[in-house]
């Protein structure tokens, strides 16, 4: 998978309409955790010299956001981004210290994804939801190792790895739909274009907001941009059908993807 398509789901969701980006860090995770900002753009805009992507490493900075375990996994991944950039710093205190920090994220998901493992396996019944989580967690996983191809694939292949077809059949309502979200997105990932489609129509989320979004992923990789167009403005309309508001960042792509109409 080349690294246009790698990147493909960041630059969809970009925000490129919201002036002016908080300038430092700290004041964006602020304005991501009021609702005010999706993070991720704010995230790789970050420019001052309180930025966690600013030179030198900012020690203190990674520490207070990794001094939470339960930090959103946007955050982790810039965390993950930056320590990977110093592990070859020429401080060795810098390089060991993000070597020892990245193993430590990296511990972190590896013990909910253990957890994940086992709920599903002693699960009875409907394990849509159980699924779910574990999908989720190998998918992000997978997102950690955005500089680690060989084991970014390896995870995504597990979430393709798991049975679909039987968990879709034991469903029976549930409502969780992120096993055949993180499925067709992991498709994508592996650069599965067809398959993710195939995996779509198979999911039947047909015309829902959540089906809609992830039609308008497959169009820009795809890079068929009047495509893209129309489903994210059939997107926003079902979510008033459905009833569901459709949150900032969903909302702020609909308009621009609208606007280039």
């Amino acid at each position: 998978m080349n690294e246009a398509n790698r990147w493909a789901t960041f630059r969809f969701y970009r925000d490129d309409g919201i002036p002016p980006f908080p300038r430092t860090f700290a004041t964006a995770l602020h304005a991501y955790r009021a609702g005010l900002l999706p993070l991720e753009p704010t995230v790789y805009r970050a420019g001052s010299t309180e930025s966690i992507f600013s030179q030198p490493l900012n020690v203190h900075l990674v520490l207070d956001l990794m001094a939470n375990a339960n930090t959103d996994h946007s955050v982790n991944q810039a965390i993950a981004a930056v320590l990977f950039e110093n592990l070859g710093a020429e401080d060795p205190q810098v390089s060991d210290f993000a070597a020892q920090s990245l193993a430590r994220l990296e511990g972190r998901y590896y013990q909910r994804i253990q957890e994940a493992e086992a709920h599903l396996a002693s699960a009875d019944g409907s394990r849509l939801e159980e699924a779910g989580n574990l999908a989720e967690l190998y998918f992000e996983f997978a997102q950690l190792q955005q500089f680690n191809p060989m084991l970014r694939t390896f995870y995504l292949q597990k979430v393709l790895d798991m049975e679909g077809e039987q968990i879709y059949t034991e469903a029976d309502g549930c409502e969780d739909t992120r096993l055949p979200v993180y499925r067709v997105r992991a498709f994508l990932g592996t650069g599965r274009v067809e398959e993710a489609r195939e995996e779509l129509a198979r999911s039947k989320l047909d015309e829902t907001p959540e089906g809609l979004w992830l039609a308008a992923e497959i169009a820009f990789v795809i890079q068929d941009l009047e495509e893209v167009q129309v489903l994210s403005e059939a997107a926003l309309e079902a979510h008033e059908v459905f009833g569901v508001p459709a949150d900032h960042t969903y909302r702020r792509v609909a308009e621009k993807w609208i606007r280039r109409g």
